[in-house]
């Protein structure tokens, strides 16, 4: 009954850090990719963790990928600026 618990407890805890990375995804796009394909790990980590039969777990994997679709809108090259590599470093994670 307590491993139970606990392990709804890890479990709620890992879909709040999922739910909270994902509103910092975005930001992600203005980083090189050293410091955003941690964090990248982390969030594809944490989906792991999600099942899809439970409706509070569906709600953020929907979340999920609607966040990564939108991210990986990828365009043609329009330049080598700075900002563009790391945005393609982004994608390419």
């Amino acid at each position: 009954m307590e491993v139970e618990n606990e392990t709804r407890k890890l479990h709620s805890l890992r879909l709040t850090l999922l739910s909270t990375a994902l509103d910092a995804l975005p930001t992600l796009r203005t980083l090189p990719g050293v410091r955003a394909i941690p964090f990248v790990q982390v969030v594809l980590m944490l989906a792991g963790d999600l099942d899809s039969s439970v409706e509070t777990d569906r709600v953020v994997l929907e979340r999920l990928l609607d966040v990564l679709v939108e991210e990986l809108n990828i365009q043609p090259d329009e330049g080598s600026s700075s900002e563009s590599a790391e945005r393609r470093e982004l994608q390419l994670a």
